[in-house]
């Protein structure tokens, strides 16, 4: 037999917290028949015989049903050749002869303890870690996909911030930018670049869907005076930024600026105060 100990050691992990957290319990059995034969067994009990044979039966029920789950979620192709070495694991460990290991506690342990060994070094260090590379890879495609999933469809929150709501001409944006708290802009649905492209109508419907904006955003900021602006040349498509001022803030009495200079703002935390937004702008 090899000389080898089972004492726990970070290059055995596979790096799935469920899987190690078996492995480690596999080494602490092993380590247990590792102390008794150290001792010669003397003075082992018939108890403790019985609660190493009862541990390891234990360990590959709850063990393998979770491997065997993670390889099915994940497709993993060599599914079967897995459940073969499990299936050959679990016979050896239910041919355990309790009377033979109590007549003679030493020779059957350390026979216990080279398969316990062999399975190590030829199944948890080469089958379970390719397992465990094939379960992680793909989990990490499925969080990706979740990820591509979640992500919205309309093209302007990326580049302005999450929708608040549509309205009836216009589609209301919370801006990424947040230095000014409750900054929003509106966008003209229909791609027109200015007021005198669109009809007396769109133009009055265009006013109100400010107002509206204005409305909520008043009652729910509580700002003393707004600034407005729309700029032609920068922003192909009619839009109108709305921007709430607050009287001892630096830039009170001061023009906004158009540029952004924080957009590092926490997504979620933008998300959510756009949807508080939306209950107040009817």
């Amino acid at each position: 037999m090899f000389d080898f100990h089972f004492d726990w050691a970070d290059n055995f992990a596979v790096n799935i917290e469920s899987i190690d957290t078996h492995h480690k319990q596999y080494f602490k059995i092993a380590r247990d028949i590792e102390q008794q034969i150290q001792i010669k067994c003397m003075g082992i009990t018939d108890k403790q015989i019985l609660d190493i044979v009862c541990d390891l039966r234990e360990y590959a029920g709850y063990h393998f049903y979770e491997e065997e789950r993670l390889m099915k979620e994940t497709n993993y192709p060599y599914l079967l050749e897995h459940q073969k070495k499990h299936s050959a694991f679990q016979r050896r460990i239910s041919q355990l002869d309790i009377p033979k290991m109590r007549e003679n506690p030493e020779k059957e342990l350390k026979l216990l303890l080279e398969f316990l060994l062999d399975n190590f070094y030829n199944h948890i260090m080469t089958e379970d870690h390719q397992m465990a590379e094939h379960v992680l890879v793909q989990e990490k495609k499925d969080v990706e996909i979740i990820k591509q999933s979640s992500k919205s469809e309309d093209p302007f929150e990326e580049e302005y911030g999450p929708k608040i709501l549509d309205l009836d001409v216009t589609r209301a944006y919370l801006y990424r930018d947040q230095s000014q708290k409750g900054r929003i802009i509106l966008l003209f649905k229909d791609k027109k670049n200015n007021l005198s492209s669109i009809s007396v109508l769109e133009r009055n419907m265009f006013y109100s869907d400010i107002s509206r904006v204005v409305k909520g955003l008043k009652e729910f900021f509580k700002p003393d005076a707004f600034n407005y602006a729309s700029y032609e040349d920068v922003e192909e498509r009619l839009h109108f930024h709305i921007v709430p001022k607050y009287q001892g803030d630096l830039e009170w009495m001061v023009p906004f600026q158009l540029q952004s200079i924080n957009k590092a703002e926490n997504v979620d935390s933008l998300i959510a105060l756009a949807e508080e937004l939306r209950k107040y702008i009817s």
